[in-house]
């Protein structure tokens, strides 16, 4: 095991919470901000009974904590052999800055495996330029700024959205949000950025033309709601419960991502229902007659 359970996402909100109790700082409404920023949207399902009823017995019912200390979370060694492993890759850079040197010989190293299927022309990482190209674009995706790119010879103003890697190219590509003829660009063929300093008015009004969202009930039988939570972890989902065994689940998507949505909704049978928009409930129509057509069960 490369990490242990004590450092995962749900230790680490109720380490939060301690600081906050240790602080006398400690309410409802900070604890489901903790989990909001620390853990997923549906987490406040598990983690607000387990310290309601006291069954982790670190904050009691009058949100106090017996804890003297604040939690600490020291590197095991598996860890930073792992960092040290990671901070090898030719990709790390475009993320971080160089982390501080690390004595521990790295957990393994990229010529202990061989990726099959995949070209040989991929970006060039270690290129200065690139790496400052790949850095604006982050910042412009975080702050929800414009740019203006000289690409193929010619300037294109958009709005950056995302960053895409494929593993068979073994390229990142550039999605944008605004740019009629240029939806997607190569990172390894813009040729200059500049980030202008503005703030874009259409960024929010141009990307939520792109998200769509559905709620589904779950009828949480043969643990549904566990398997739906999993299946859904790439995806940003708020979940409520109505009763014992009944939940109420938001899901966000990308408008693209649609059909396939669509699929995987059907995939948990009768204990998951489609409750809106109406027109999704439509498409899970049609796939269904689709497939009594033709005899498909």
């Amino acid at each position: 095991m490369l990490f242990h359970e004590i450092y995962g996402c749900y230790y680490q909100c109720v380490g939060k919470m301690i600081d906050l109790a240790l602080e006398n700082n400690l309410t409802e409404e900070k604890m489901l901000e903790v989990i909001h920023q620390y853990a997923f949207q549906e987490s406040e399902l598990y983690i607000l009974p387990s310290i309601h009823d006291e069954k982790w017995q670190l904050i009691d019912q009058n949100l106090q904590t017996p804890l003297l200390h604040t939690p600490s979370f020291p590197l095991t060694t598996m860890e930073r052999r792992w960092l040290k492993a990671i901070s090898l890759d030719p990709k790390f850079n475009l993320f971080s800055t160089p982390i501080p040197s690390i004595e521990e010989d790295p957990l393994f190293t990229y010529e202990d495996y061989k990726i099959y299927d995949q070209y040989t022309d991929g970006d060039p990482y270690q290129d200065e330029i690139y790496q400052k190209h790949f850095q604006l674009l982050l910042k412009a995706i975080q702050e929800k700024k414009e740019v203006s790119i000289t690409y193929h010879h010619k300037t294109i103003h958009c709005i950056p959205h995302k960053i895409e890697y494929s593993l068979k190219n073994d390229k990142f590509s550039l999605l944008t949000l605004n740019n009629r003829f240029y939806k997607t660009l190569n990172i390894s063929q813009i040729e200059s950025i500049q980030l202008l300093e503005h703030y874009n008015e259409d960024y929010q009004r141009s990307y939520q033309s792109l998200q769509k969202h559905l709620t589904i009930e779950l009828y949480d039988k043969r643990n549904a709601l566990n398997r739906v939570m999993t299946h859904f972890s790439d995806l940003q989902k708020q979940a409520q419960q109505i009763s014992e065994n009944k939940y109420l689940i938001r899901i966000d998507y990308e408008k693209e991502d649609e059909n396939e949505l669509v699929i995987r909704i059907l995939s948990f049978g009768p204990y998951v229902k489609v409750v809106e928009p109406e027109s999704f409930v439509h498409l899970i129509k049609e796939r269904l007659f689709m497939q009594k057509s033709c005899e498909l069960r």
